[in-house]
């Protein structure tokens, strides 16, 4: 009976003499990961007399210059790399009944204090039957500089076909791509 003992011990033994562990490599790579990041906007677009008529006049073509400032606010920024631009849609939100058949072509820049204005979108030759929703054209250009930066100015670069009698309220966001940094 003893030597049954030492046998098991022994087919033990060997047993956990012959397990190899896998080591832990000391860099795990890591697949890309892709994300989206939708960015809520808004801005107004001012009568072009100070009175809010509710009909619009064909005219020569008007250039109007609108600007605004954002502030970076999300703090897991730097958490990610390659951000470019998918879609960028505006829609008019007051008034209701109003579209953007007085809308020639828009285009949208992005500059800092530090770095040059680039074009990120734009839209040309806009339709007269588009509506109050309008999807813009996005640059192939990485944005991971101008949005990693304490705050970036917006230009809106619009040419109107028809004199503009009252006050619009622009909504819409801006629907980036962006890779998540997995390995810092």
């Amino acid at each position: 009976m003893n030597w049954k003992i030492y046998v098991i011990i022994g087919v033990l033994c060997l047993t956990g003499l012959s397990c190899q562990k896998d080591e832990i490599p000391s860099i795990i790579t890591y697949e890309e990961t892709q994300l989206v990041i939708v960015e809520p906007i808004e801005f107004e677009i001012s009568s072009l007399i100070g009175l809010n008529l509710p009909f619009q006049v064909p005219f020569l073509d008007i250039s109007l210059d609108l600007s605004t400032s954002e502030e970076n606010t999300n703090p897991h920024i730097d958490l990610i790399r390659k951000i470019h631009l998918r879609d960028f849609m505006i829609k008019i939100a007051s008034p209701q009944n109003q579209n953007f058949d007085f809308l020639k072509d828009i285009e949208i820049y992005i500059s800092t204090d530090v770095l040059p204005e680039i074009k990120m979108a734009h839209h040309f030759n806009v339709d007269n039957s588009i509506g109050n929703v309008l999807h813009l054209v996005p640059e192939e250009v990485i944005l991971d500089e101008y949005l990693k930066s304490d705050s970036f100015d917006l230009r809106f670069e619009l040419v109107a076909d028809q004199l503009i009698f009252s006050d619009l309220s622009i909504v819409g966001e801006w629907v980036l791509d962006a890779e998540l940094i997995n390995n810092p």
